[in-house]
């Protein structure tokens, strides 16, 4: 039916029973069925009155609760590179004691019980002290519920729990097995999940895509770009906090599929929206830049739309935009500006390497902000692998200090030392150089005129009710910061307390002072010489460059700018400091007088009324004895590649796992000069290339027994296909299938019986497209008739691989083909099938015909 009606769905119109089939859905308790009814519903939503019908029906709840249960997906490909720090154990399974205690039961006494863990919710179930009919509640939850009426538990432990007992062998004479028996099955049945038609992050992507559909319908503005009122109900719907913040969650799982989608929907949603101000405090600004994917163009595109639009304000930026925006305390500045150009050339200064005067960013800056954030939402994240439905409290993050712009001085849209570099950057373009020339101004009177932090750290632990002592509960202590921060926000906070405003602020900068570097450090109170030497210099940069744009404008500077020449000028030890130091900063001033009096004849006038001339004549006085050293250019040495002949093999396998088929995937425009993933695909791309011509399967490449030998071994096949069975498009390591079969043949698109002129002819671009199949297959998650692939088969092989790689002998003759996955010694392999694996996808179309 769903297939039929996708197809013809004009056709047919309107579907009579799409809220019976929403009733039947939440009546069901089979996973197969459930997954069916969705995929129905999926193709529903094509029609615009079937939209009307699934929202009267109170179906986005239902959608929204089912599709939460992708936190509980644990075996999903991980992206290269991500490291997102909230981790558990190398196993992947948290211990009973550290497991988030979230839930609570009422016992057959009417006794409440808890909190506990899902775990030991679990345990209780399938030892008889829970039932369906027992009542459970946990936060996410707006009433207390029946056991079997939570989805967490109705799709992870009552479908199990049915399956078991009905699948549980008796004994010959009615009685029970042995007690070792049941444990084993009962632990079994704990740890085991339904097999549906999808797997749980498949589909939270159909939902996802089921209520983008129904936004679709229900835009926020009409033909003329007028906004609708009353909102869409749809929308409204989804702007309800707990389905909202449910589905802001998401994002958590940091699976490709679903982050676009979130982000694609929270933004459609989101659009003319009254709610959109108060946004932030679901968390999606935190969660969102923790993702570590490179298909990131939905993500910037709800950035750019939002970040402006909510009820925040920052006190660490002076610029209006930057202070305006949330995203201040986590990104630099002048990343929040290049939002300004777009939500594409943004998304590719996120995901490159750039450092010139507009943006100083690159993948180590970017993986520091991942970890920081981390920390600061781990205390929640951890939480959700017992309870989907838990609600993010907003906490505000301390400001994000990077080490790569310690050095840095940030005024207006510009890195003022990158943008006085001549030598790399002499001709970078100046936008609004009016506003930029002020904007200097402005931070040559802050530098001269600093003044000492507001409180001190003695005052700022007493103002959150902290010990300057005990290390244990100090200010040194991140958590114990923002638990003695969230307990008073919440008592003074304005919306609950409208006479604690003035509190509320000064437990907010007590708050920042104490977690952030940077709120210390700009509190000093000694002005920076050579930070007054760049503000000089930018100033004479874009004097240089706007000669007639700033001509018009009378400098307003001379009264600070003589000063500093008549203080340098005199001082007896200005030539005998170092040769960094010494006349640095007269020099920028007089270079600085000379540009503005190029630009306008008023400030010659002016100058002169100030007393400029004399200061320049005694300055000309002392520095003509003076003689200057010039500079020496630095020399690079070349470096030599060593020759690598027989480990080879194990130096180019890795590269091929550190392949992100999301970059050019995502639609994000990349290059290999600002973007590091972008030359770590092409090297994977090479890698594979060298690999197949070095096994002999490309034209015009000699065979190498070796290397065609360790093809089938390096994913577990105790059979060594012929030559002619082998594919002629992978590399030794990228054979997907267990000895070359069909599956093989799919993605490689070349066979033993095709015309062998093909391969010859093929244009490189049809070679490329082969191998990044290749590629995205090894960096995938697969399990089917033909191949078992996933996390722990990807990180044996590669443990594998390194041992041999970090060798300094030759330690496997046979190229890796002695190598055996363990995960296939218990499988059942009938011709190259399998069979358990098909047994559970009966409908599973074999790509090949196997005759006896």
């Amino acid at each position: 039916m769903a297939l039929v009606y996708e197809r013809h769905c004009i056709s047919i119109g309107p579907f009579a029973d799409t809220r019976h089939i929403v009733e039947m859905l939440a009546k069901c308790t089979n996973v197969a069925e459930r997954d069916h009814f969705l995929f129905f519903i999926n193709k529903l939503s094509l029609d615009k009155q079937n939209v009307r019908e699934l929202i009267t029906a109170n179906s986005v709840a239902l959608l929204v609760d089912i599709a939460v249960l992708a936190h509980l997906h644990t075996n999903r490909a991980k992206l290269h590179g991500q490291t997102n720090v909230i981790e558990a154990n190398k196993d992947g399974i948290q211990c009973e004691e550290t497991e988030p205690k979230e839930w609570y039961y009422n016992d057959r006494q009417g006794q409440r019980q808890g909190p506990i863990s899902f775990r030991k919710m679990k345990r209780l179930y399938f030892d008889g002290v829970l039932f369906e009919k027992s009542e459970v509640w946990a936060e996410g939850l707006d009433k207390w519920c029946h056991f079997s009426s939570v989805a967490q538990f109705r799709w992870t432990v009552c479908c199990v729990g049915k399956t078991t007992t009905a699948a549980a062998p008796s004994t010959g004479d009615g009685g029970s097995g042995t007690i070792g028996e049941e444990v084993e099955t009962r632990e079994t049945a704990e740890m085991a999940l339904p097999v549906g038609l999808y797997n749980l992050t498949d589909l939270c992507s159909l939902i996802l895509d089921t209520l983008i559909q129904m936004c679709t319908f229900f835009p926020s503005r009409d033909e003329t770009d007028a906004v609708i009122r009353p909102m869409p109900r749809i929308k409204k719907v989804l702007s309800e906090p707990v389905l909202l913040y449910q589905l802001v969650q998401l994002l958590l799982t940091y699976d490709p599929s679903v982050v676009q989608r979130v982000a694609t929907l929270v933004n459609d949603v989101m659009q003319d929206n009254p709610f959109v101000p108060r946004l932030y405090l679901s968390g999606v600004f935190f969660f969102i830049l923790m993702y570590n994917g490179s298909n990131i163009l939905p993500v910037a595109r709800f950035l750019k739309d939002t970040h402006l639009k909510q009820a925040f304000r920052s006190t660490l930026s002076k610029s209006e935009l930057a202070s305006r925006s949330v995203l201040c305390p986590m990104l630099p500045e002048a990343n929040i500006f290049y939002l300004e150009y777009g939500a594409e050339k943004y998304a590719e200064v996120f995901l490159g390497e750039f450092e010139n005067p507009e943006c100083i960013w690159n993948s180590e800056m970017r993986r520091n902000m991942i970890e920081k954030i981390a920390i600061h939402v781990s205390d929640f994240s951890s939480r959700l692998s017992s309870n989907v439905k838990a609600l993010y409290r907003y906490c505000p993050i301390p400001p994000i200090d990077y080490p790569q712009l310690k050095e840095e001085l940030f005024c207006q849209f510009y890195y003022l030392p990158h943008l006085t570099d001549h030598h790399r950057f002499p001709n970078w373009p100046i936008r609004e150089p009016v506003e930029f020339l002020r904007a200097c101004l402005s931070a040559w009177q802050d530098e001269i005129t600093r003044k000492p932090a507001q409180m001190s750290v003695e005052q700022a632990c007493e103002r959150l009710g902290l010990s300057t002592t005990d290390s244990a509960a100090g200010w040194k202590d991140t958590s114990a910061v923002r638990r003695a921060y969230f307990k008073l926000a919440q008592k003074y906070h304005p919306d609950k307390n409208p006479d604690g405003r003035e509190q509320f602020e000064q437990i907010n900068y007590a708050y920042e002072f104490l977690t952030s570097t940077l709120v210390r450090a700009s509190s000093s109170s000694s002005p920076d010489m050579n930070r007054i030497v760049i503000i000089i210099r930018a100033q004479s940069i874009v004097y240089r460059r706007n000669l007639q744009v700033l001509s018009p404008y009378k400098y307003a500077g001379y009264s600070q700018l003589i000063k500093t020449i008549n203080l340098e000028s005199t001082d007896d030890t200005l030539f005998a400091r170092s040769k960094e130091d010494g006349g640095q900063l007269l020099v920028a001033a007089v270079e600085l007088c000379y540009w503005t009096l190029r630009s306008s004849a008023l400030n010659a006038e002016q100058l002169r009324r100030d007393g400029g001339l004399d200061a320049l004549y005694k300055t000309f006085e002392r520095c003509v004895p003076m003689i200057t050293a010039g500079s020496h250019e630095n020399l690079r040495s070349s470096t030599d590649w060593p020759v690598l002949r027989q480990s080879v093999i194990w130096q180019l396998l890795p590269h091929l796992f550190r392949f992100d088929y999301t970059l050019d995937e995502g639609g994000v425009a990349h290059s290999e000069k600002s973007n590091q993933q972008a030359v770590l695909n092409r090297l994977a791309r090479s890698c594979c290339e060298a690999l197949a011509c070095l096994a002999g399967f490309r034209p015009d490449t000699p065979d190498n027994d070796g290397v065609q030998n360790s093809v089938p071994q390096l994913h577990a096949y105790e059979e060594t296909p012929q030559k002619g069975e082998q594919s002629a498009e992978l590399p030794p390591s990228a054979a997907p299938p267990p000895n070359g079969g069909a599956h093989q043949q799919k993605f490689n698109g070349q066979a033993e019986d095709d015309d062998e002129e093909d391969l010859v002819n093929a244009k490189p671009a049809v070679v490329q497209c082969r191998n990044d199949s290749v590629l995205k297959l090894l960096n995938s998650n697969t399990e089917d008739p033909y191949l078992i692939w996933d996390n722990s088969t990807r990180a044996e092989l590669l443990d594998f691989v390194d041992k041999h790689r970090n060798s300094h002998e030759n330690t496997s003759e046979l190229f890796g083909a002695e190598f055996k996955l363990s995960v296939y010694a218990a499988e059942l392999v009938v011709g190259e099938i399998f069979v358990r694996i098909y047994n559970t996808q009966p409908e599973f179309k074999l790509l090949i015909s196997w005759t006896s």
